[in-house]
């Protein structure tokens, strides 16, 4: 093997090195409320998909979401994310890792209500509280105090609606629209 054919065999070889350890790393985005506490989402495998875990300002964990596949073309991964100006809950918007869907892209948020005696943190999908099928864009708006401004599929208007407003509404058909944080027990969304 000549010269020139070992030097070209040895950097395909390093650049396919490091796409196979960027590929497997997780990397970490953290959001940090006025009091300390915290949201940290983790992209986790190889198509991104997204871990969520929340703390208290005393590095509690309160909540644990998953939303990663085996398969990694069956999950979500988020899309952006934030707190409300009076922080009592966390938004996130969604996209799926597998093209599945591609005009829809949920809506989440982790509700606090930190001054209700007794009240666990909760997780509940915006889109269950619209009428329309669905969020189609992962850019929403935030305004004070709880407010968030996004696009509904076949609305011709953006719609707003006050978070602390929609989580006093009663469950549909007798169910309720959001799933309880269980503290260190991650809530699994996915197949």
């Amino acid at each position: 093997m000549n010269r020139t054919s070992t030097t070209f065999l040895v950097v395909i070889l390093c650049f396919a090195g490091a796409l196979a350890q960027s590929k497997s790393k997780s990397t970490s985005r953290q959001y940090t409320a006025r009091d300390g506490s915290r949201a940290v989402i983790t992209s986790v495998g190889p198509s991104g998909e997204s871990r969520i875990d929340i703390y208290t300002e005393h590095l509690d964990k309160i909540c644990s979401l998953d939303y990663s596949s085996e398969d990694g073309n069956h999950g979500f991964a988020v899309a952006k994310a934030s707190w409300t100006a009076d922080e009592n809950f966390f938004v996130f918007s969604l996209q799926s890792s597998g093209g599945h869907q591609p005009w829809h892209s949920p809506t989440e948020f982790v509700s606090f209500q930190r001054y209700t005696p007794g009240f666990r943190a909760q997780v509940c999908l915006l889109d269950s509280y619209l009428d329309d099928p669905g969020i189609t864009d992962p850019d929403f708006r935030l305004t004070a105090p709880d407010s968030v401004t996004t696009r509904v599929y076949n609305a011709s208007n953006e719609v707003t609606v006050s978070l602390g407003a929609i989580t006093s509404q009663h469950p549909v058909n007798g169910k309720s629209r959001c799933v309880p944080c269980e503290y260190q027990k991650p809530v699994r969304f996915g197949p």
